[in-house]
């Protein structure tokens, strides 16, 4: 018999409406992220292999075990899980996933099959939570909730196919071999990878991996499709969407078929960079490859982009300014470059450009709440508090925040202005940190903007200790000027920065 509805943890959780609620807030689930939490949820404790999973929420369609981990991390999103420290839903590495909490009753199966179809607005907030590149901890910090999806989409990869071999399996046909219908075939699906790649949306993710295989079924000797997958596995990392010694493994299996047969090519030195970034940690390594990808190809964005938060995380300033405005300069349309420019720009101490700049942003896209977030953020170091809540409550607004959290954000307003929206913000961050949800350093960023430096500190290396790889990129934001004398910051600084 099928259930309206069953308890686990903390959440009400009722299929048929795809939504589980929480002290009188709601969250809506695509139907197959619901499917997924009712088949892991009918035997708690229970490994479920991620074939069994294809097998019974896919109904053994052609996906790949991409869209599995697609749909588990908008599962963990929705119940503020994390896959480090999980409460809810635990990974077996090599075996499968595992609900971890009771069920009071267990949901039959099968359930109606889902669709596929999301509006735009909510397809809008499928967000990366703790992805470093593009900046995106500065939305985490001023979106600070109880349900804090952050990230900003990284900006279009490749726009034109390379000219690759693609009439079969034959790794060098000839030129003319771009006027076949094969040729189209692969062009569309590569061009697709690369765009859906840099949205650096979850389920778009899924769908990358997917375009970048059929581009090398059709023509397995090019180096670009290789190369994009290698960079999905990296980005799928840094999202957080799969554990990381599996997307490693990718990566590098895809990267070496890539440098084996063009190690020159422009793609293929990003993704070495790209990857060098993520799971090495090595900001010189990967600066080094991303020039060297830009030598090949200067009018891709999102080499400019991605090389301009290397130097960040090297405390290059005025470099990672420079790159940022080329990636304006080459695509003026994408708004995710006027948002790391803005950024940049006030981690070099330039807020008036910086608040020109997201001036520029906001026309582009007046309804973006990471713009308003930013703004937010800009306009307070500018000492425009009112200006700064008005934007800051505006994109709450813009992401559908719950009338609770809202109302609790206007009471620190009227109570103790903005000092004390930062105050409360920084307590609900060390709360969600403490608790596995959420990251150490957006407490450090929100308790140095309130004057406690000590608690910033403290918050900061926890944040080091856990390993957090956002830090470095983020010493130089404006919101720790007041630590720059303690010696325990510059400790921090040498320790996580490249030294040069």
């Amino acid at each position: 018999m099928v259930v309206d509805a069953f308890l686990t943890g903390d959440w009400r959780v009722e299929p048929a409406s795809n939504r589980i609620f929480r002290d009188g807030d709601s969250v809506r689930l695509e139907p197959r992220v619901m499917h997924l939490l009712c088949v892991l949820a009918r035997e708690p404790g229970r490994i479920v292999s991620r074939a069994d999973l294809i097998e019974e929420v896919w109904q053994a369609s052609h996906v790949t075990d991409d869209a599995v981990s697609a749909a588990v991390y908008q599962l963990r999103r929705a119940f503020g899980d994390q896959p480090r420290t999980p409460r809810y839903l635990e990974t077996v590495p090599k075996r499968g996933y595992r609900w971890l909490l009771p069920v009071d009753e267990v949901p039959a199966m099968p359930l109606a099959s889902p669709s596929e179809a999301t509006t735009a607005r909510e397809r809008r907030w499928v967000w990366a939570t703790g992805a470093f590149l593009g900046g995106a901890i500065f939305i985490a910090v001023f979106l600070n909730t109880a349900s804090d999806p952050a990230g900003a989409p990284m900006p279009q990869g490749p726009r034109e196919a390379p000219p690759a071999s693609v009439d079969g399996p034959a790794a060098s046909r000839s030129p003319e071999s771009r006027s076949s219908p094969a040729f189209a075939d692969f062009r569309s699906a590569y061009v697709r990878g690369w765009y859906l790649l840099n949205q650096r949306d979850p389920m778009k993710l899924a769908t990358a991996f997917e375009e970048f295989r059929q581009a090398i079924e059709i023509a397995p000797g090019d180096a670009g499709a290789h190369a994009g997958l290698a960079s999905a596995y990296c980005i799928q990392a840094d999202l957080g969407v799969a554990e990381i010694a599996d997307a490693r493994e990718g990566a590098t299996r895809s990267l070496r078929r890539a440098w084996d047969i063009q190690s020159d090519r422009a793609e293929v030195l990003y993704a070495r960079g790209l990857s060098r970034l993520i799971f090495d940690r090595n900001i010189p390594a990967a600066t080094a490859d991303l020039r060297a990808a830009i030598e090949a190809d200067r009018t891709n964005p999102v080499f400019h982009i991605i090389l301009a938060w290397a130097h960040a995380a090297s405390g290059r300033r005025a470099k990672a300014v420079f790159s940022a405005r080329r990636a304006v300069e080459l695509d003026p349309t994408a708004l995710t470059n006027y948002l790391d420019l803005a950024r940049l720009l006030a981690y070099d101490h330039r807020l008036e450009e910086s608040a020109s700049v997201l001036d520029r942003a906001l026309a582009l896209e007046p309804m973006s709440a990471p713009a308003a977030a930013v703004q937010a953020w800009v306009l307070a170091h500018l000492g425009q508090d009112r200006a700064s809540y008005r934007r800051f409550r505006r994109a709450l607004t813009l992401r559908d925040t719950p009338a609770r959290e809202l109302a609790a954000y206007d009471a620190a307003w009227r109570a103790s202005g903005l000092m004390g929206t930062l105050a409360y913000r920084a307590d609900v961050a060390r709360e969600r940190a403490a608790a596995g949800a959420g990251s150490w350093l957006s407490s450090a960023l929100l308790r140095a903007r309130t004057g406690d430096g000590e608690g910033a500190i403290i918050d900061l290396e926890r944040a080091v200790r856990a390993g957090d790889r956002a830090v470095p990129y983020v010493l130089d934001s404006p919101d720790f000027n007041g630590l720059r004398d303690d010696p325990r910051f510059t400790r921090i600084g040498r320790d996580v920065r490249p030294r040069p």
